[in-house]
């Protein structure tokens, strides 16, 4: 009777050996992407457009769904601030990329969660923040063309948006041209 419990145990084991013998170095991948970003909603008042960057690693569970991870950043200046000030939207991604062809032409998809932090930056302070920022979890997803410039690198430019609980403090929402490169898979 007491090999019961050790039967259920084992078909674990043996069905998690074969998963994780599927994970592959080649898989992983990496990015990168400059943004150009409009800000938008009430977050977005009294701020100018604002560039920044983006890097991130990512997991190909499949050919075509691929997971990441990694980091966002975007300066937008204030408007009428009595001494020059940005508002820098920075913090962690993470999500699902979708590569899927529609008539031909090769597309890609984005979605997942934002950790962001909205914070002033004063030139007079030596780009210290103000310290007013607060952390806040946000959506963001995107759509773009894939084009392929090697066996290995492929270019991804599109638009994205990010978006911000209304109400609270955290990340900019904002509408977001980028342009992207991923090295991998």
């Amino acid at each position: 009777m007491k090999a019961q419990p050790l039967l259920p145990a084992l078909l674990a084991l043996a069905c998690a050996a074969p998963a994780a013998a599927q994970l592959r170095a080649s898989a992983l991948s990496v990015g990168g992407r400059v943004l150009a970003a409009r800000p938008v909603g009430d977050r977005g008042e009294g701020l100018d457009a604002g560039t920044g960057f983006g890097i991130d690693a990512g997991y190909e569970l499949r050919p075509g769904l691929t997971l990441y991870a990694g980091f966002s950043r975007v300066v937008f200046r204030v408007r009428g601030a009595a001494e020059a000030a940005d508002r820098v939207d920075s913090g962690a991604d993470a999500g699902v990329l979708l590569a899927r062809s529609a008539g031909g032409v090769p597309l890609w998809l984005r979605g997942g969660l934002a950790l962001h932090e909205a914070e002033t930056h004063l030139a007079s302070a030596g780009g210290d923040g103000l310290d007013d920022g607060r952390s806040a979890v946000g959506l963001e997803g995107g759509a773009g063309v894939a084009i392929r410039l090697g066996r290995r690198l492929v270019l991804l430019p599109g638009v994205a948006y990010a978006a911000y609980p209304p109400g609270g403090s955290g990340g900019v929402t904002q509408l977001r041209a980028e342009l992207g490169a991923r090295l991998g898979p």
